[in-house]
């Protein structure tokens, strides 16, 4: 849960039930079963050990909120929450290496995390500070604008920390309307960089495609989350038979099953679904008593 003084800043971007984090349909990432602290870094690897310890996670409630308090926190608490969703991945442009994925056909190589070659990964604490500033600055930001009323530039310079060329100088004055437009620039930048975009799967008993964001990791997971929290939308999923988008209301849809707008559920699609999943399993079943 958020601190009373952090829940102020953010009154604005709440759900109704008090939380940052959404209910969101994606794809699911691997966190590595062995993540520990030396040196003054995160440290992760893909030893054969680790992969079989490791879990693959979707989002859960309380991961926003989480991250955005390790911008302050000690170094055990960011090992911490490494353990529970996963790493940023790193690389040697301290940025998360999906910024610059493989190409398809591999040819040329994207980045790696650092440490990739020798099979023993590291992330700087103080990388995971600036993204964590910067996702509560930009949340922060939102809520100003969501009243009406211009942002910090304490929290501009924050969010523009790294940056090569500064704060924009229309930030520099306050202006709710030139807020938005940068601040709809940093979110948009935020799913650049954890490489975010909408994938298809098909499954073989499904008899429609269904659609969800990957996300390429922990980063791209907090950058849906974050656009989410910013934009006041309290979920997002597309319907396994309508394909409207849809916000989820009683629980978060999970990687690989179906899920269904209220509307389909009024009409009773999902018994429909059901009915012609059994008799798949049972047609399958008959089929393979014959071949023997």
């Amino acid at each position: 849960m958020l601190k009373y003084k952090d829940e102020a800043q953010l009154n604005e971007l709440l759900t109704p039930a008090g939380s940052l984090d959404r209910r969101v349909s994606v794809f699911s990432w691997f966190v590595p079963g062995f993540v520990s602290l030396k040196d003054k870094n995160l440290i992760w690897d893909y030893s054969l050990k680790s992969l079989k310890s490791g879990l693959w996670l979707v989002p859960s409630q309380g991961m926003l909120e989480s991250f955005i308090k390790l911008g302050e926190a000690p170094d055990r608490n960011i090992v911490r929450f490494a353990k529970r969703w996963g790493v940023l991945g790193i690389c040697a442009h301290g940025l998360p290496s999906t910024h610059n994925p493989n190409s398809p056909d591999f040819r040329p190589l994207g980045c790696r995390p650092l440490g990739w070659e020798t099979g023993h990964c590291w992330e700087p604490f103080d990388i995971w500070r600036h993204f964590a500033r910067q996702a509560f600055s930009l949340l922060r930001i939102a809520n100003s604008v969501h009243q009406g009323r211009p942002a910090n530039l304490a929290d501009w310079k924050q969010v523009y920390a790294r940056s090569r060329h500064g704060i924009p100088p229309q930030v520099k004055r306050p202006s709710v309307r030139f807020d938005k437009i940068i601040l709809i620039l940093r979110l948009n930048a935020w799913l650049n960089l954890g490489n975010v975009r909408p994938e298809i799967e098909w499954r073989e008993r499904e008899e429609r495609p269904s659609v969800k964001f990957n996300t390429n990791g922990l980063f791209g997971a907090l950058a849906v989350q974050l656009i989410l929290s910013a934009a006041k939308v309290d979920g997002w999923a597309i319907c396994t038979h309508c394909r409207k988008e849809y916000m989820p209301t009683k629980r978060r849809p999970k990687t690989g099953q179906r899920n269904f707008c209220p509307d389909c559920r009024a009409a009773n699609v999902p018994a429909r679904y059901a009915v012609r999943a059994f008799g798949l399993r049972k047609l399958k079943r008959k089929r393979a008593g014959l071949t023997r």
